[in-house]
């Protein structure tokens, strides 16, 4: 997917099968879903998607049930590039990999929609290299063993709201820098899901996970 200058809106109006690879995604991109899928052989492995550095993608989606992913990997990398999620499910089954991905100063805003990951050792969410994720809505799950579904590896993780965390391992983990700072709206309690090796700390209006 590319667009040249101004932004591009695609309508995707029914599912499409046989996408082998990984979509990339360059320019400014509004990408409407709907209850559509975009996989290659099965609804239950989507496609993964990954927007370049300077690339913008925003998508639009319905909820789906089951093992029907609207699309698979999200992946975000560079300080100019970024993602906006509203709504859908998605879904990765790699070993140590991450549903949603922001490298290299990235920033990822997931607002609704469902994200997973079943690998061993699996995050949902990972954000690396000084890249940024806002967490304001949705679901989220890892069932591999060994698995950290919100995982912030060198960036920061900011949850203001979710619909839910759950975990195989641990919720929350920190890692070369990293820190998750989870909104005492959301979570007026300490949280306690917490990687080894990780601290919860009281920043007033915010828990922060840190690696000790």
């Amino acid at each position: 997917l590319s667009a040249s200058g101004t932004s591009a809106e695609v309508t995707v109006p029914e599912t499409i099968s046989g996408v082998s690879g990984t979509l990339d995604v360059t320019g400014d991109i509004i990408l409407n879903m709907g209850d559509s899928m975009i996989y290659n052989i099965t609804p239950a492995a989507g496609t993964p998607i990954s927007v370049a550095e300077g690339g913008s993608l925003t998508i639009h989606a319905e909820t789906l049930k089951g093992l029907n992913y609207t699309a698979g990997k999200l992946t975000v990398a560079g300080k100019d590039s970024s993602l906006t999620v509203n709504g859908g499910n998605y879904g990765n089954s790699g070993a140590n990999g991450a549903e949603v991905m922001a490298e290299d100063g990235a920033v990822v805003t997931l607002n609704e929609g469902r994200f997973s990951s079943s690998g061993a050792g699996g995050s949902a969410v990972k954000a690396t290299s000084g890249s940024t994720i806002y967490i304001n809505g949705g679901s989220y799950s890892s069932s591999g063993a060994g698995s950290t579904v919100i995982f912030a590896d060198g960036g920061t993780i900011i949850i203001e709201n979710c619909d839910g965390i759950t975990a195989n391992g641990k919720q929350f983990g920190a890692a070369n820098g990293g820190e998750i700072r989870i909104s005492k709206t959301y979570s007026p309690s300490q949280p306690t899901s917490i990687a080894s090796g990780c601290t919860v700390t009281d920043a007033g209006d915010y828990w922060v996970v840190s690696a000790q």
